[in-house]
């Protein structure tokens, strides 16, 4: 399979541009001179060479030094915000039991296992495990950036989420939540309201507002229908009940759902929810079979990454079968896969940053080491 090669895109570096710039006064925990901040330093800088090296392989090798970059990157997040162990990981903590005989990348399975990198990253990023083996094409439909060329075509989407806070007498006299979910353009489309309606303009009037009325049930159930998958979503309701048209929000494509300010739901972490940033924008993610949460982004990618390199590393005739394009329907969407990694990994790496230093202020972090 050919990838592009010897090249990193300007957003990649970027990336590693500001992960850089941490080194040289880390957070959290790695901020005092010690073991913790000399392994924050190594590990980021053999994160970013093992995937300088990736930019400049093919489809061979690529998946083991990517994954290995990603496993370097985790061990500073933890010499930064992992308390126990002195921040040191060890282990795995993910595992495949059917990497060998699935016939299909997108139908390898990889699950949590007990203790380990993986396990120990999920919790830091508050963010479930996969308790149960979850196939690759699903956790693929996790990663919106490959949606262009997916390993499972039925798999839900993660959707732009916003939430704020308004007062909106009409529907209660406290605050409320409005969240603007970006949804498929398929759902809002509606059959046009003048088709089938009688000639006299009393009984077409009459028609037009029946049939408009059904169209709004008709979009109203597609959009119920669609966002039971989501839990984050799920959990909200229309501003406007009945037969009225649903309020599109001030983005293009989105609905308006209304959430009470309680703690049944505002009070409740994002990540318990479904809600992560992802490249920047703040989406809904839906859940996996069997309705488990979905993780963190970043444990996403790691467990992708994962299943590939075992594949390549032990399974190599294999994988050189499963990536090539001659004679694999898997093959582009894997390359897709494997060049996208190369960008959006160190974005949302650098994302996970951001996310635990906003949880973990410095002051707090200076009182636990007696700074």
């Amino acid at each position: 399979m050919s990838l592009p090669v010897g090249t990193v895109s300007a957003s990649a570096w970027e990336s590693w541009r500001h992960l850089r710039a941490l080194r040289h006064d880390p957070p959290g925990l790695a901020a005092v001179r010690g073991p913790r901040k000399r392994t924050f330093d190594a590990a980021l800088e053999q994160a970013e060479q093992l995937f300088a090296a990736a930019s400049v392989v093919g489809a061979a090798v690529r998946p083991l030094l990517l994954f290995y970059g990603l496993s370097q990157a985790g061990r500073a997040l933890a010499a930064a915000w992992v308390s126990a162990d002195n921040g040191q990981l060890s282990g795995h903590g993910i595992k495949s039991t059917n990497y060998r005989s699935a016939a299909r990348v997108a139908d390898v399975t990889v699950e949590s296992a007990a203790g380990g990198s993986f396990t120990t990253i999920a919790e830091l990023l508050g963010a479930p495990n996969l308790s149960h083996p979850m196939k690759l094409g699903d956790l693929c439909g996790l990663l919106p950036d490959l949606a262009s060329f997916p390993l499972s075509a039925d798999a839900p989407t993660p959707v732009p989420f916003r939430t704020h806070r308004v007062t909106h007498p009409p529907l209660s006299k406290d605050v409320q939540l409005i969240g603007a979910a970006v949804l498929s353009q398929w759902l809002m489309n509606a059959p046009p309201v003048d088709e089938g309606l009688d000639e006299t303009p009393e009984l077409q009037l009459q028609s037009r507002l029946q049939h408009q009325q059904h169209l709004n049930r008709t979009l109203r159930m597609r959009i119920e229908t669609f966002i039971a998958a989501y839990p984050a979503l799920r959990q909200g309701w229309f501003p406007h009940g009945g037969d009225q048209p649903i309020a599109p929000a001030p983005v293009e494509g989105g609905i308006q759902l209304v959430y009470p300010c309680s703690p049944d739901w505002s009070d409740i972490a994002d990540s318990a929810r479904g809600i992560h940033t992802y490249l920047g924008t703040s989406c809904a993610f839906p859940e996996l079979p069997g309705g488990i949460v979905p993780p963190h982004p970043l444990v996403t990618w790691w467990a992708v990454l994962y299943a590939l390199s075992m594949l390549a590393r032990y399974e190599p005739d294999r994988w050189t079968k499963h990536t090539s394009v001659a004679s694999s329907p898997e093959a582009v969407p894997v390359e897709n896969l494997l060049t996208s990694a190369m960008t959006t990994v160190p974005q949302t790496l650098l994302e996970a940053f951001t996310q635990l230093q906003n949880q973990h202020p410095p002051e707090l972090i200076h009182q636990a080491v007696g700074r």
